[in-house]
């Protein structure tokens, strides 16, 4: 198994389409300080990964990103606001049971990002979502308890096209 810290590498801004896709030894990877843009299927199919820790710099993570990282159980966002979420992005990210997401802002979540998460019990949603699409969380027949703050401004779609108000719980 492997593990790989690029921590020390502050001129990496982007992390390339498909850079390590597929790199099934890859178990965990700490990512570089400065670290904006994951580009699309960067790290999909990586079978054994397991934990990622997100710098607070990032603000894009892009269409497939992590999808198909059935063994992704842990990941941070040290960021407190995001531009973009992409589509997919952790799509079928079975060992995944809670999501904290950046805690003040995401521009936009891409639709189905999130979608056969299906170990996926517990979300803490940021005070604000500018844009959000259809079916973020579905097939997530496990999800339980959302965090949602009360000055949110928008709605979640789960499953089966069911919306969840600003407000509803836990705030």
């Amino acid at each position: 198994m492997e593990f790989i810290d690029l921590s020390t590498h502050d001129e990496i801004k982007v992390i390339d389409a498909k850079a390590f896709k597929g790199c099934s030894r890859l178990t965990e990877i700490v990512l570089p300080r400065e670290l904006e843009i994951i580009e699309e299927q960067a790290f999909a199919e990586c079978l054994n990964l397991k934990s990622i820790v997100f710098p607070a710099t990032l603000k894009k993570i892009g269409d497939y990103a992590f999808a198909n990282c059935v063994k992704l159980d842990s990941m941070s966002f040290s960021a407190r606001s995001m531009d973009t979420i992409g589509q997919y992005a952790f799509a079928n990210c079975e060992a995944l049971e809670y999501l904290r997401l950046p805690s003040e802002k995401i521009d936009r979540i891409g639709h189905h990002a999130f979608i056969d998460c299906v170990g996926l019990k517990q979300v803490d949603l940021p005070s604000k979502i500018i844009s959000t699409t259809p079916f973020i969380f579905a097939r997530c027949n496990q999800l339980y308890e959302f965090s949602i703050h009360r000055e949110s401004y928008y709605y979640i779609i789960i499953n089966w096209n069911i919306s969840i108000p600003s407000g509803y719980c836990n705030y």
